[in-house]
């Protein structure tokens, strides 16, 4: 009777193993299909970027040396997104990335410090509502070398509005700006301690970034 008390015992001690283990293991695939998928998310971001960068160019949207009346709107009747990017309610269409967050395309608002043009003869695209994790990469990732500009926020429901845009004249040097929970670099990658300081809005998926192109 003993020995099979004592043998039941094992048993449930084992199964209970068993189950800590199983346990252990769900959570951790688990983690690692969120991982993966964040990251397959991450990289569709960034193709849709270089996609509308790609169209915008593509189709001339450029006169007379201006962006001048690019709008998001505008972008999404010239189908310069992706299809999937395009939500429509009622009468009235945005763009919205794989991570739900709204995207803007429109005219940028920095001015080259050697010429006279408008402000206008620049475009940018924005993304919002990002997690850190694709803040980081996209951040991180090498745009193209000059005439293209990037930046980041942790927190950020218009970054073509900010003071850093309106007042910022840039140059053809490479160099990098930030503070506020805000960074920016012209004519080069965002160095790697930078980006993590801009992207910094933990899980809140609040993190903001542009490409902006000159």
């Amino acid at each position: 009777m003993y020995k099979s008390l004592n043998e039941n015992g094992r048993s449930m001690i084992e199964m209970l193993g068993v189950l800590a283990i199983i346990g252990v293991l769900s959570v951790g695939g688990i983690a690692g299909f969120s991982k993966a998928m964040n990251s397959h998310k991450t990289n569709q971001c960034m193709d849709q970027i270089a996609t509308i960068i790609a169209n915008v160019r593509s189709l001339g949207l450029r006169q007379h040396g201006s962006y001048s009346g690019l709008t998001t709107a505008a972008a999404i009747k010239l189908k310069a997104a992706p299809d999937e990017m395009v939500k429509t309610s009622g009468s009235t269409s945005s763009l919205e990335n794989v991570f739900g967050g709204e995207v803007k395309i429109g005219t940028s608002k920095a001015l080259h410090s050697n010429s006279r043009n408008p402000k206008e003869k620049d475009f940018s695209v924005e993304f919002y509502g990002l997690p850190h994790e694709a803040c980081l990469e996209i951040m991180a990732k090498d745009w193209g070398g000059k005439k293209i500009g990037i930046m980041a926020a942790k927190n950020a429901s218009s970054l073509s509005n900010t003071s850093y845009f309106s007042s910022y004249t840039y140059s053809d040097k490479a160099e990098c700006k930030s503070g506020s929970g805000l960074a920016f670099c012209v004519n080069q990658q965002m160095p790697l301690a930078t980006a993590n300081t801009a992207c910094s809005c933990g899980k809140q998926s609040t993190c903001a970034v542009a490409v902006w192109l000159f």
